[in-house]
């Protein structure tokens, strides 16, 4: 059996300290197998449209968004691969955020290309490109397509199977039984890590949930979804308190 943890929009350096520490402390118990990143995992508003209508030049946008990208690899990355399994697996499913706009980033300014590619600063991870998938077992991983009210039944019928995704930074879950097989096929939306309440939110009341998410895998590829809900980070697991 491999066990993995789902760790969703974080948006460093806006995301939640208190929910990083818990989850250093529960990836420290947990020791997984898979490192799962659900994209977004930088903000980059630098290199975003927003910056360029906000009149951010793109060369001040690309500095600002390299060193968010240091610095996620130095506070975060690194160590969670400390915490976790030795020579554990990371898995990084793109997101609209950190590898659209780095991506489209590139195309814009080639030159500059050395300070956002990804796959040149974290050589040791899976990353698929934005509205991608990857697949472990019998579940697929994927930042999110889908934002309408009902976004985990329609990325349940989109995958045909079984879909963990963050992007809508809420939860919600879908079941569907197909005719086929008769299995059983499920979307997971699985929160956020971020800071539930950023300036451009202006105090607005919103659905935004901290989780950290515990996956664990049997060899036939069956899987078992656990969702950790975080609340001021302080988090139960196996009847142990984290805080």
């Amino acid at each position: 059996m491999k066990r993995g943890i789902i760790i969703p929009d974080l948006h460093y350096p806006v995301h939640d300290k208190k929910y990083l520490k818990t989850l250093f402390a529960i990836t420290k118990d947990v020791k997984p197998d898979y490192l799962i990143y659900l994209g977004d995992c930088f903000d980059a508003y630098g290199i975003s449209k927003f910056a360029k209508q906000d009149g951010l030049d793109i060369e001040e946008g690309v500095w600002e968004t390299h060193k968010e990208i240091l610095g996620f690899k130095k506070e975060i990355y690194n160590p969670m691969k400390k915490l976790a399994k030795r020579g554990a697996q990371i898995k990084w499913t793109g997101g609209n955020h950190d590898e659209q706009r780095t991506r489209e980033a590139i195309l814009d300014l080639p030159s500059r290309a050395e300070l956002l590619d990804l796959h040149k600063f974290f050589p040791d991870a899976e990353i698929c490109q934005y509205n991608e998938a990857i697949k472990i077992g019998k579940l697929y991983f994927t930042h999110g397509i889908y934002t309408n009210d009902a976004h985990a039944k329609k990325h349940t019928i989109a995958f045909e199977g079984n879909v963990c995704y963050a992007h809508v930074h809420t939860a919600q879950e879908y079941i569907k039984q197909t005719y086929g097989d008769g299995s059983a096929h499920g979307g997971f939306a699985m929160g956020c890590g971020c800071n539930k309440n950023p300036d451009y939110m202006k105090n607005k009341p919103n659905s935004w949930v901290h989780i950290i998410g515990l996956v664990e895998f049997q060899d036939n590829g069956d899987y078992n979804l656990y969702k950790i809900f975080i609340n001021k980070g302080k988090a139960i697991l196996n009847g142990k308190l984290y805080k």
